[in-house]
């Protein structure tokens, strides 16, 4: 319950326009006491769960105020009084504090905004996070103006330049809200629960999640799927290849980091479908890097990677994102454009889909294969994959 002193009175003043600024006032009171009282904020952690290798992958930081307002309510009152950094902060650095406590390979998803981003406090939280600073990921709005792009590019430069990841929330647009954010260039994207809740049961929203899903591989992303609630939804996102769900059916928000619950460790194991990562199709690739400024003509090979049987370089940037792969070797190597990349979460049915839909004369090249952040992680040949399909069949 909260103290009677943070409870807004009734404006008892009839003046046209006092009952507002009296508002507005109390509202920048009650904010301003809380930020005085940190310990009124609490935080919780809501597990974002990997349905293909059953176990929770990070955990988002949702923050608890007091009294009725929710937590929309209180950032929204912050930012209209100037302190919204003030508080967007004092949860950054509750987080941050707890990165040492998270369990092995998982991580830490923040919500920001761009003003506390490109705010003068913020590099010095962000620091905190010391060498924990990789398992920390800052989740942005998607709706970042033209006018805010460059200073949140170079905020969010320095943040990746120590480590840490973005997220972009609520990608509640489809194809369009996502290719509108490629500037920020997300590790992660979210799909909001607006498309995801009914998407087994409405085509338009099956079809809209999937576009999300494929852009966001193209531009090297993985998606989460938020506000999943029914089997049903979750079986059909498991299915058309979204690996990473957040919601109600598996996880709720705890005041404590959790681990996953048995029966949700069950539904997880009985979603099992023969995907492309445990089908063993996907073969290394003899990476090689290429120069800052785009041209190939110098290739480097990438330490520890041996060449492949058939052959086959993916060229990638200093960041292990392919960007072209080449054919054969010597005099007889074509270099040929990245025309389809997967995650090995694909189901093969759907990665072969995926190639023949290719245009005609890229649709036998090489399939290109990204781990969760858009690394390489092997290439694929289509006659690899029609083989596997045609025995299949066979039994």
């Amino acid at each position: 319950m909260s103290s009677p002193e943070l409870k807004t009175p009734t404006a008892a003043a009839e003046d046209d326009g006092e009952p507002r600024l009296l508002g507005a006032a109390v509202r920048a009171s009650r904010v301003r006491q809380m930020l005085e009282r940190p310990r009124m904020l609490s935080l919780e952690y809501q597990p974002v769960v990997d349905v293909a290798r059953c176990r929770i992958r990070g955990y988002e930081v949702l923050a608890r105020l007091p009294g009725d307002d929710g937590p929309a309510a209180w950032f929204a009152h912050a930012h209209q009084e100037g302190l919204g950094h003030r508080l967007d902060l004092l949860v950054l650095s509750r987080a941050i504090a707890q990165l040492p406590a998270l369990p092995e390979d998982t991580y830490l998803s923040v919500n920001i905004s761009t003003e506390t981003l490109v705010h003068a406090s913020f590099p010095g939280t962000l620091e905190l996070a010391g060498e924990a600073a990789d398992r920390l990921v800052l989740e942005l709005p998607e709706d970042v103006g033209d006018e805010q792009l460059p200073a949140v590019q170079e905020a969010l430069n320095e943040a990746r330049a120590l480590g840490v990841r973005v997220a972009v929330g609520d990608a509640a647009g489809g194809y369009a809200g996502l290719s509108g954010v490629g500037a920020l260039q997300p590790d992660i994207v979210k799909i909001d629960r607006s498309i995801v809740q009914g998407a087994s049961r409405d085509e338009v929203r099956a079809q809209l999640a999937e576009l999300v899903r494929q852009e966001a591989v193209r531009q090297g992303a993985h998606v989460v799927a938020v506000g999943v609630e029914t089997v049903e939804d979750l079986r059909a996102l498991a299915a058309s290849g979204v690996r990473y769900v957040q919601g109600y059916l598996v996880g709720r928000p705890s005041p404590v980091i959790t681990e996953l619950e048995p029966e949700t460790e069950a539904l997880l194991g009985s979603l099992a479908t023969l995907q492309l990562g445990s089908a063993g199709l996907v073969r290394p690739a003899d990476a090689v890097r290429t120069h800052a400024d785009g041209e190939h003509s110098a290739l480097t090979p990438v330490p520890g990677q041996d060449a492949s049987p058939d052959h086959i370089q993916v060229v990638v940037t200093p960041s292990r994102r392919p960007v072209a792969v080449v054919v054969g070797e010597g005099e007889d190597a074509k270099a040929l454009p990245v025309s389809l990349v997967v995650a090995p979460s694909w189901s093969v049915v759907e990665v072969a889909q995926a190639a023949i839909l290719r245009e005609r004369p890229h649709r036998y090249d090489p399939i290109v294969v990204v781990d969760d952040e858009g690394r390489l992680e092997g290439v694929l040949s289509v006659a690899d994959l029609l083989a596997h399909l045609a025995h299949q069949l066979d039994d």
